[in-house]
């Protein structure tokens, strides 16, 4: 544990934090946002890249979605190939953490045209992200081995945001969040009921939710009605 480098993982002054009282990563139970996020339909346009433009393109999507979770404070957890995953409200409290989540979320969403841009003569479409969140207790602490430390969470509320974020892609929601998250959210969001939908691993459905900022709201109404009356 001595050789973690945390400024890797979470913000500097998490960090400057963390490394003053090292109990606090000691495995706990609390309430957690937790964060998936996934490229799709990526292997697509990505398979006529040439293997090192295919690592730049990675790179670059990798260090905004990065930027996203530490500018707000999370907890990157892992990195799966072309998506990764992060927590809010562990190690440190973090009152407004789905608040925190979802701005992550929503701010990768907005990251991806400036790369769309700077790579649209080399990709066959545009990037799309989906992102699905969920807020909920978790155990978390390390996760990995004695000899390995990896930090992150266990348990239910894991797998839940998973799916979530799994049923993003074919629910074509760029961001996805479950009622537990919603209930928490400020107002400084906006958000549309997606669907009841029973997930992998579940017994009872989870009721979903796009998420916008509130500043959209007035847009997304104005077209809602106009689906409505037509």
């Amino acid at each position: 544990m001595n050789n973690l480098d945390l400024s890797q993982i979470v913000s500097p002054h998490v960090a400057a934090a963390v490394e003053a009282p090292p109990e606090l990563l000691q495995p706990q139970t609390r309430e957690l946002s937790i964060l998936f996020a996934d490229l799709r339909g990526f292997t697509t346009l990505s398979r006529d890249l040439p293997p090192r433009d295919l690592y730049l393109l990675l790179g670059e999507i990798l260090e905004a979605l990065t930027d996203a979770v530490l500018d707000e404070d999370g907890v990157v957890l892992d990195y799966y190939g072309d998506g990764l995953s992060a927590l809010w409200n562990a190690p440190l409290d973090c009152l407004n953490h789905a608040d925190a989540a979802c701005r992550a979320a929503l701010t990768m969403v907005d990251s991806l045209p400036g790369i769309d841009a700077r790579w649209k003569d080399r990709l066959g479409g545009p990037l799309r992200i989906r992102v699905g969140v969920h807020t909920g207790q978790s155990h978390v602490g390390n996760a990995g081995t004695a000899r390995r430390f990896k930090y992150g969470p266990r348990g239910l509320a894991v797998h839940l945001a998973s799916r979530v974020e799994t049923a993003a892609k074919y629910l074509e929601v760029p961001v996805l969040i479950t009622a537990a998250t919603r209930r928490r959210l400020g107002s400084d969001f906006f958000t549309l009921r997606v669907c009841r939908a029973k997930l992998p691993g579940f017994a009872e459905p989870n009721e979903l939710f796009a998420v916008y900022r509130a500043a959209q709201a007035d847009r997304l109404q104005e077209k809602l009605d106009r689906y409505a009356d037509a």
